[in-house]
């Protein structure tokens, strides 16, 4: 945009763009921030291209430290690159024809196999110390939803050779910490379930660190856990109980069901509420990768002062 300010005077005004991002909590036991860099650096030597749905596809591009010389536990970004998987062995329309292509026009079609189209480029944040990924949801007219980059992580952490050396890598995609309280809040409920995978805690005062003790004193590495209420009562959450959920809705997932005003039974679960903020921001002067970390850092600090105790 070019404003005049008078004759001969102009001024260019860049254009605000948004960032719509999300995050996920990445878990592993044993763990360290060293761990988790070796963990990304070998999915991405060692996995395939990742299915997401149909004939989309998604691999990791890249994985660098954000700062060069930088120190194991700090920073790292990514980016993934998400693509459209054609069968050129399939039926072809001819759109000016209006009818099926002919075997003859089929045979013109020359597409090389490393080449494939409608690519989308997602640039992500990793903080080892938090193991805590903060990612770009939208390219331009293109996205990267939440069950997306759940599949994606999944996938690429599922290679054997990455499973031999990790074992299990759990991926939760997170929810916003007050539509956990939201959810609980609500009158009516009758059973609330919380899956609970023990925790990376990255603050030995925070309530994560208590339940990891204790999930590894007694030898547990995930409780299932289940509330219902007395018949005709609801259950009424205490600061201890939602606080579990929280834990949980970043380690696992929660749910619960209620009546609601009208007599119906309703259910609600965390992963159908992924975090998803969107940040305004000056391209000519913050880069994506540079306010993907600013919010990181915003968002582990807003955990961590959650599940303080």
């Amino acid at each position: 945009m070019i404003i005049s300010l008078n004759k001969g005077t102009k001024i260019k005004m860049a254009r605000a763009k948004k960032l719509t991002y999300g995050a996920v909590n990445i878990t592993m036991h044993p763990h360290s921030p060293e761990k988790y860099v070796e963990l990304f650096r070998m999915a991405r030597k060692n996995a395939s291209n990742v299915n997401l749905r149909g004939d989309s596809f998604a691999t990791l591009s890249y994985f660098y430290p954000y700062k060069k010389g930088q120190v194991i536990s700090e920073p790292f970004e990514g980016e993934i690159l998400k693509y459209t998987d054609i069968d050129v062995n399939g039926d072809w329309f001819d759109i000016v024809k209006k009818d099926i292509a002919s075997d003859e026009e089929k045979e013109r079609i020359n597409i090389p196999d490393n080449l494939k189209p409608n690519v989308a480029r997602f640039s992500f944040v990793f903080l080892p110390a938090s193991h805590l990924l903060v990612y770009e949801m939208q390219d331009k007219s293109r996205y990267l939803t939440s069950r997306q980059i759940e599949s994606f992580l999944n996938g690429i952490f599922s290679h054997e050779r990455v499973i031999e050396k990790f074992g299990k890598v759990n991926v939760t995609i997170l929810t916003e910490p007050d539509s956990v309280e939201r959810m609980l809040s609500l009158k009516g409920i009758t059973c609330i379930n919380m899956v609970t995978r023990r925790p990376n805690p990255d603050d030995l005062a925070s309530a994560e660190s208590v339940m990891q003790k204790r999930f590894k004193r007694i030898g547990v590495i995930e409780e299932d856990k289940t509330y219902k209420s007395e018949r005709g009562q609801e259950i009424k959450p205490d600061g201890e109980l939602k606080q579990d959920a929280l834990i949980a809705s970043r380690n696992g997932a929660v749910s619960i069901r209620r009546i609601n005003e009208a007599g119906l039974v309703e259910v609600h679960a965390s992963s159908d509420l992924p975090l998803q903020r969107v940040e305004p921001y000056d391209s000519d002067v913050t880069s994506v990768s540079e306010l993907l970390l600013l919010r990181a850092k915003s968002l582990a600090d807003e955990f961590k002062r959650l599940l303080r105790k």
